[in-house]
């Protein structure tokens, strides 16, 4: 299963619109996040993106503090 130790057989197939590498790329974010646990509570912060000087935004919008 393309490398992917421990991984439901079928898993791929359950991100129907999703291409392959895109796929491929959530496992490996889901890998990090069950063998780091606790150390990706600040995911939010880490994905906060700085699209002018000052202005944070997540991919769900705005960020309001």
């Amino acid at each position: 299963m393309l490398g992917n130790p421990g991984v439901d057989s079928d898993l791929l197939s359950r991100f129907g619109q999703v291409s392959r590498c895109g796929a491929m790329r959530m496992l490996q974010f889901l890998d990090r996040i069950r063998n780091e646990g606790n150390a990706c509570e600040d995911l939010v912060e880490k994905l906060a993106i700085e699209d002018e000087p000052g202005q944070k935004e997540t991919t769900q919008g705005p960020r309001k503090e």
